[in-house]
């Protein structure tokens, strides 16, 4: 009667050989899959450790833009506190009126002209010029604002210079294009402050053209 293949290989002389193949054979047949599973997850996640390294540096870019942006924003709400935008010209005429008084000065005349305007370029520009420097480049959509303010005042020496001070102190956006002291009636200390203010203000294209 036949063995069985079995049987046969039990009481095969070289079975320790016989088994060693197989086990060697099976076992290649099950990693071999096994191995390139690993490399393709592998893979995987070395896309997926590049991808979480670019997102960090967005997020990084993106925070340093926010940061950026909140400056640059709390900047302009300077800028914007000290420039003269519409009725804050007034205000600050009205202001400088107050301050008059309070320095117990006379004041004989404040006169303010009506706004000019031209380009603002966004770099090596100067508010001074009439028209920006030949070395200005980049137009912006913005035009600056400039109006003159005359103020002539008379009083005591000491009371102009206080008030001199006072004006210092408003930190606004104002340049004083001239000024001229002189000698006036009333008293050996009475002089005459003769001052020519410019105002200035930034302002969209747009809002000037409508």
């Amino acid at each position: 009667m036949n063995n069985s293949p079995i049987e046969r290989l039990i009481t095969h002389p070289r079975r320790g050989w016989i088994v060693m193949t197989a086990t060697f054979v099976t076992g290649l047949l099950f990693l071999l899959p096994a191995i390139d599973s690993y490399n393709l997850e592998k893979a995987r996640l070395d896309e997926i450790c590049v991808e979480l390294d670019k997102s960090r540096t967005e997020i990084t870019r993106f925070e340093s833009w926010q940061h950026r942006i909140e400056e640059q924003g709390e900047l302009l709400k300077q800028l914007e506190a000290r420039a003269f935008i519409g009725p804050q010209v007034e205000a600050f005429r009205t202001e400088l009126v107050d301050l008059i008084r309070k320095s117990d000065c006379t004041m004989r005349r404040v006169r303010l002209s009506e706004p000019s305007y031209r380009g603002w370029l966004a770099d090596n520009d100067d508010p001074l010029l009439d028209q920006p420097p030949h070395n200005a480049e980049g137009e912006t959509p913005y035009l600056l604002e400039t109006r003159h303010l005359a103020l002539s005042v008379e009083g005591a020496l000491d009371r102009i210079q206080k008030l001199l001070g006072e004006l210092h102190a408003t930190d606004r956006l104002v340049h004083s294009a001239s000024m001229s002291i002189r000698r006036a009636d009333g008293g050996i200390n009475n002089v005459s402050l003769d001052i020519d203010l410019v105002l200035f203000n930034l302002l969209l294209k747009s809002a000037v053209e409508t």
